[in-house]
């Protein structure tokens, strides 16, 4: 089984290896960041984090998959990837700097008793941030079979991903 376009395929991979990794690490250091659990709570936090995790391992599953696949070294292809993301620095990709100073703000216009709207706001912010989540696993998988990468091809990283993508579903129908 040879996989469809194979370079462009792994360079496909990477990327989406480095997202899902800078979306991964920027869950992990909200942790005790009381501004983000007003938006995202705690055990949301947590789903969301299993799912990332759960997504980096099936992109690094198809991409060394597909670097032995294609003749290549594993090792040498890694490398390229923990030097990816450590030059990405640490971007947000779930939540902006400046949503968070926007939301923030409208809290403490609204003191006292919590106003329907800043909640309602934080609430939705919350769905935005899970549906930017789910959209990073949805195109990796979108982009896996475009690329010729089926499920028959990669089913572990498949399957992964499309756990990691169900138990944000679940998450957002709550």
């Amino acid at each position: 089984h040879a996989l469809g376009h194979s370079p462009r395929l792994m360079e496909v991979l990477q990327d989406r290896y480095v997202s899902i990794y800078l979306a991964f690490n920027e869950v992990r250091r909200w942790k005790d960041q009381d501004d983000v659990a007003l938006l995202l709570p705690l055990t949301s936090q947590g789903v969301l984090s299993a799912a990332l995790k759960d997504s980096l391992e099936g992109v690094g599953n198809a991409l060394q998959k597909t670097v032995e696949r294609m003749g290549g070294e594993w090792k040498t292809c890694r490398a390229g990837v923990v030097g990816a993301v450590k030059q990405a620095g640490a971007a947000p990709i779930l939540l902006a700097r400046e949503e968070r100073v926007r939301l923030a703000s409208a809290s403490l216009m609204h003191t006292g008793e919590m106003s329907v709207e800043v909640q309602s706001a934080r609430k939705a912010h919350g769905l935005v941030i899970l549906t930017r989540g789910q959209e990073l696993m949805r195109a990796t998988l979108l982009d896996m079979v475009e690329l010729g990468a089926a499920p028959a091809l990669l089913p572990t990283a498949h399957s992964m991903l499309e756990s990691a993508l169900s138990q944000l579903t679940i998450l957002l129908q709550k």
